[in-house]
């Protein structure tokens, strides 16, 4: 019997050492990995639909008014039902009342201010977190 020198394939050897090889490198992957800082996202974007419901709810109102820190807006409740809503800071969350109800649009926030701006209203939201946000809703008059 002759021996094929030529065989192709994976042999014993072959596979021991790549599983060595991973064994090794796995330790030194695992604590790469640990080290890599990254950003969480998660204030950012609950501020960000917040301002998203703000908008929303100021699209549908009829008018609006800013007095004591406190945004006034008139909203249909129900269909050609008209009803005030607030929208304030109580406590560490922003809260928007309506009818005698009440809905919560925000928490851990350190402080809420609403300013009446020339065509519009500016928000400014300050999280427990450190975290500032600022958005300018405008109105445009249509005719």
């Amino acid at each position: 019997m002759a021996l094929l020198k030529n065989e192709k394939g994976i042999t014993m050897i072959s596979l021991l050492i790549a599983f060595g090889f991973l064994i090794i490198s796995l330790p030194l992957l695992v604590q790469t990995l640990k080290y890599i800082q990254y950003e969480s996202l998660e204030e950012k974007l609950s501020v960000e639909h917040f301002f998203i419901f703000v908008r929303n709810d100021l699209i549908k109102s009829k008018d609006y008014n800013v007095k004591d820190n406190t945004l006034h807006h008139t909203i249909e409740y129900k269909a050609y039902k008209w009803d005030e809503a607030t929208l304030a800071q109580r406590n560490h969350q922003i809260v928007r009342r309506l009818r005698g109800g009440h809905e919560i649009y925000l928490t851990d926030v350190q402080s809420f201010e609403v300013k009446r701006i020339q065509h519009g209203i500016e928000l400014i939201v300050t999280m427990n977190g450190g975290g500032v946000y600022t958005k300018k809703i405008r109105f445009y008059e249509t005719k």
